[in-house]
């Protein structure tokens, strides 16, 4: 029991300290969607797990530091994101992930047709490991699980874009990242057949040939599952985000970068014992950006499909 106290108390301390002293791809603000390492983990082994998922993100309001603030110019921007992610279990505490996706973009200014922007490709990947250090059973209701992936640059970022290269508006990065999280699960803590999880990851963005380097990014995030009936599943989380200026040349890129805390509540229904259907949103509640003005999140919706077989 001693030692099951200590790995709890060391990976709390490890997962809450580690984005606030690491160095905080663009988060819910910007046009390249990240890649949310939460759900990456598995742990029934040799079993695959199949997921498709369609992202609407709305990038519309317009914030000077902790304030919205009117959109004079009418601009709206709209990020809508496919993604196909498998993973395979290779033991009860090892699991390798891979996600493909595909990236529409389309950016309106004013109500002229000649204000209107659209750009379509194939997104960025992610390979990813994933551990279990701790698995819950009848007499442990706690679970951790520790990951980290290479986010591989196989996008299109060099497309012209009215005849410059918009580094937001690019299917890809063009650069190489590192991700790292961890989570930590208590069973049955607060509520019967309800699961309390703590969740914290690191970005580290790499440079691409244009030598821009999106802001590196931590998240810490905390919610509870509830499980009311055998089929549907609830999820509440609050999220922490806390994302530095993106650069050039190590320069900082005025305007971007700064914190963000969303609240997410999450559906999941599963239909039968290997398939289920998963949608949720996301909904600012407090920004506090860098520099003067930014266009950032107004709300993002997620619907998925998964299969384990």
């Amino acid at each position: 029991m001693n030692n099951l106290m200590y790995t709890i108390l060391l990976s709390i301390i490890t997962l809450i300290v580690s984005p606030v002293f690491l160095s905080s791809q663009t988060c819910s603000c910007a046009g390249n969607p990240s890649f949310d390492p939460s759900g990456l983990s598995f742990d029934n082994e040799n079993k695959w797990n199949l997921e498709f998922s369609y992202t609407f993100h709305s990038i519309s309001d317009l914030v000077s530091k902790d304030h919205e603030i009117i959109n004079d110019v009418n601009r709206r921007r709209t990020v809508k994101s496919f993604f196909l992610k498998t993973g395979y279990s290779i033991s009860s505490r090892f699991s390798v992930s891979t996600i493909l996706s595909f990236i529409r973009q389309e950016r309106r200014i004013g109500s002229s047709n000649n204000s209107f922007d659209r750009l379509n490709g194939i997104g960025d990947s992610l390979i990813a490991i994933s551990y279990y250090a701790l698995k819950d059973s009848l007499s442990n209701p706690v679970r951790i699980s520790v990951g980290s992936g290479i986010k591989v640059p196989t996008g299109g970022s060099r497309v012209l874009l009215t005849g410059l290269a918009s580094e937001d508006m690019q299917p890809g990065t063009g650069s190489w990242d590192l991700i790292f999280w961890g989570k930590i699960s208590y069973r049955n803590m607060l509520f019967r057949n309800s699961d309390l999880f703590l969740f914290s990851s690191f970005r580290k963005n790499g440079e691409n040939s244009r030598k821009y380097i999106f802001g590196e990014e931590s998240i810490l995030s905390s919610g509870i599952i509830l499980h009311p009936y055998k089929k549907f599943s609830l999820s509440f989380e609050g999220r922490y985000i806390r994302k530095e200026s993106d650069q050039r040349f190590k320069g900082n890129i005025p305007n971007t970068g700064g914190i963000w805390v969303n609240f997410i509540p999450e559906i999941i229904y599963k239909a039968t014992d290997s398939i289920g259907f998963r949608t949720r949103i996301e909904i600012p509640l407090y920004r506090n950006l860098n520099g003067t003005e930014q266009f950032t999140t107004s709300y993002l919706l997620s619907f998925s499909i998964f299969k384990q077989f």
